[in-house]
């Protein structure tokens, strides 16, 4: 054993080099395949977060059901506008009606 690891003719040395090639890509296709599912993942947990801030500050300005969901829905017809633009369409309904107003309770 120590007889065939002390050789150091091409003969072993360009197979090594080929399971060593071989090993590295595997090795980073997998990291590729886990970093891929775990960004998707905090991607989406991130929008998730974002929307449910954003229904949360416009139940606190007092907009009613049907004018969260008339936000919502122009979010998601087309093309996906940024959160800025929804935070834009929300500003602009704000200053439309006074703001800090308490909500009422039943």
């Amino acid at each position: 054993m120590l007889d065939l690891l002390s050789k150091s003719d091409a003969e072993l040395i360009l197979p090594l080099a080929g399971m060593l090639v071989g090993v590295i890509a595997i090795l980073g296709g997998i990291t590729v395949a886990i970093t891929k599912v775990v960004s998707s993942h905090y991607r989406r947990t991130q929008l998730d977060d974002m929307e449910a801030t954003l229904k949360l500050e416009m139940i606190q300005r007092g907009m009613s059901a049907a004018e969260i969901k008339e936000v919502l829905e122009a979010r998601m017809a087309g093309d996906r506008p940024s959160l800025a633009d929804l935070s834009f369409k929300v500003a602009q309904f704000a200053t439309s009606r006074p703001f800090g107003k308490a909500c009422e309770k039943a």
